[in-house]
């Protein structure tokens, strides 16, 4: 079985590849394919702006969300963009996201309707098709970054050194660990300061007088709210 698989792999990809022969010959054959393939994106994006739209008058009207939910899921898979769908959505439809579960949940209270009906000045029907043809700025695609292993060793090293200086007693930092940070550190060109004494005792202080300033905060709050009661009463 997984021999038949591999070969149906292999004539997709002979197949592709003849085309792509058949393209670079010259550059105006690299250029039609990108042309294609920008046009392509543009329709798609379209409509999935023009099923969004659907899928959320759908929910509000009838409250049926499994449309959508099946929009999100399976355009994710094809370049969907599917968090800026589930921004839209969740702006303009009586929706939220179930992210353990991958799927739509309807939300009742947030339904109207008449949602469709409603064509006034302030119409939400109107507010959502104005906003249909920016849908992909509700999650900007990040700028690509390459991985760089000395900055992400940094910032990690950073936080167990912060997390050392407020360690609790449930927290388990070995000083060997923090002193094998330092050395790796130093030999990248990197500045490490471990913490003392001194700055473990004043960061142990900071936090008790933050909650000292706390539990003062909510006596007096709670000392000012029967007061408040009897002067309403008379």
């Amino acid at each position: 079985m997984a021999k038949k698989v591999e070969q149906k792999q292999e004539i997709k990809v002979n197949v592709s590849l003849d085309k792509i022969r058949e393209a670079v010959k010259d550059v105006a054959g690299v250029n039609k394919l990108v042309d294609t393939a920008i046009t392509d994106q543009k329709k798609a994006y379209g409509s999935i702006a023009r099923a969004m739209i659907a899928t959320v008058c759908h929910a509000h009207i009838h409250g049926d969300v499994r449309p959508m939910t099946r929009l999100i899921t399976d355009t994710a898979n094809y370049a969907g963009r599917r968090n800026a769908m589930i921004g839209f959505c969740e702006k303009h439809g009586p929706i939220s996201w179930d992210s353990a579960n991958k799927k739509v949940r309807y939300r009742k209270a947030r339904a109207l309707a008449d949602f469709m009906d409603n064509v006034g000045e302030d119409s939400p029907l109107l507010a959502m098709l104005e906003d249909a043809p920016n849908w992909k700025a509700y999650s900007p695609e990040p700028e690509y970054k390459p991985f760089n292993a000395l900055e992400q060793f940094e910032k990690f090293a950073k936080r167990v050194v912060n997390k050392a200086e407020n360690a609790t007693k449930k927290d388990n930092i070995p000083e060997s660990l923090l002193n094998d940070l330092v050395i790796l550190a130093k030999r990248h060109g990197l500045e490490l300061e471990l913490p003392t004494d001194d700055s473990k005792e004043l960061a142990t202080k900071q936090v008790s007088a933050a909650k000292q300033d706390a539990a003062v905060a909510v006596a007096k709050a709670s000392k000012k709210a029967p007061a408040t009661a009897k002067t309403k009463a008379a």
